[in-house]
């Protein structure tokens, strides 16, 4: 009996099993010992009738029987309540408290939608903060959800927008992803509400990024930078700066291969996620909260991979083309079609490796301004 207890005891301590399922363990032995010691108690009765035919000598062991049984008796009782109050201090110390379970109440049924459940491991980290995920939630994402490789950006030509100004391809995809419980970004608010905001890519740096800073601390404006490592080790003050301006830095892959980030496995997509990641604690201190994908393409499995990471996806609403350095492009044509596809939650996604985009930023921000825009953070 007393072994029993010891290895519950040693369970509890070493965590091997929960508060709940602790309690009901010891409420169990307990009954069984008690179980246990009565029974123990009516067989000693009977040898104790049998012992007194022989007169003193069967007393003495009636006694000494009763004794003994009453001992273990106390012994198991005393056993059970000490491994009960050790359990009650483990769950203090742990911080664990029982809460009842509740029906999930969100609009879409995971069941409906054909998007099973995905067990949270006991030591998965709070939501919000970037994890690796085990080996079994992976196999569940390669095997429910789609792997196949999709373009995303937008040019800007005329046509394919909703009654809101908004580019149907970004709705539409919003619209999936969202069904299938991903974290995506692709808004920065409603479609009612005037809102917009900037987000700018850095694989490397071309010279622009010192200037852009300076625009949007003139115009108090604050935006999202999805960096590289390339971009990160070899532009430290520019990210200190960034910080210290109050800017959000996101990731955009560390590796940002040619043929895009989606394209590798999604264990290669992981673990070149976490290694940026660590990087910016280890440096600076700063924990990532937003992912943006490279070269224009996406996997639904990357948008569910990251989400379980504990990252948002971010799209963005607006893509422009500025990417390549070489290109000569016609600054006030630009701006006329960017502030013509202006909506309600805009977010526009520029890169920093084309020196139209310095060029136009003041006109766009003053016309976000004069039209009633609220230039937000993505934070």
């Amino acid at each position: 009996m007393g072994d029993f207890l010891n290895k519950l005891k040693e369970k509890l301590s070493s965590g091997r099993i929960d508060q709940t399922k602790a309690a009901v363990g010891i409420m169990i032995a307990a009954l069984v010992l008690v179980a246990a010691a009565v029974l123990g108690m009516a067989l000693s009765g009977i040898d104790i009738r049998s012992a007194k035919a022989s007169g003193e000598e069967g007393s003495k062991k009636q006694e000494e029987a009763a004794k003994e049984v009453k001992q273990d008796a106390d012994e198991a009782e005393a056993d059970a309540a000490k491994a009960e109050n050790e359990a009650g201090e483990q769950g203090l110390e742990s911080g664990e408290e029982a809460k009842e379970e509740k029906p999930d109440t969100e609009d879409t049924d995971p069941e409906e939608a054909g998007v099973p459940e995905i067990t949270v491991t006991p030591n998965e980290p709070q939501p919000g903060l970037v994890h690796a995920i085990s080996a079994g939630e992976m196999e569940v994402i390669r095997k429910t959800y789609d792997g196949t490789i999709r373009g995303y950006g937008f040019s800007l030509d005329e046509g394919s927008r909703d009654q809101y100004n908004r580019q149907l391809q970004a709705v539409q995809v919003n619209s999936t992803l969202n069904t299938l419980n991903a974290n995506v970004l692709v808004f920065a608010s409603d479609p009612n509400t005037p809102v917009t905001a900037l987000a700018f890519q850095a694989g490397y740096e071309a010279g622009y990024t010192e200037k852009i800073l300076d625009i949007l601390k003139e115009q108090g404006v604050r935006a999202t930078f999805f960096v590289t490592m390339e971009y990160v080790k070899n532009n430290p003050q520019i990210i200190k700066r960034m910080l210290d301006e109050g800017h959000e830095i996101g990731s955009h892959t560390a590796s940002a291969p040619e043929e895009g980030i989606a394209n590798l496995s999604l264990e290669d997509q992981m673990n070149d996620a976490l290694s940026l990641q660590t990087y910016m604690e280890e440096q600076y201190g700063y924990t990532m909260s937003k992912y943006n994908f490279n070269s224009g393409v996406y996997t639904v499995q990357q948008a569910i991979l990251m989400t379980r990471m504990g990252y948002q996806f971010v799209f963005c609403s607006l893509n422009y083309a500025d990417y390549d350095p070489n290109i000569e492009f016609d600054s006030a044509q630009v701006l006329s079609k960017l502030e013509d596809m202006m909506h309600n939650g805009c977010i526009y996604c520029f890169h920093m490796t084309n020196k139209v985009t310095a060029e136009i930023l003041p006109g766009l921000l003053q016309c976000m301004k004069d039209e009633g825009y609220s230039i937000i953070s993505l934070r």
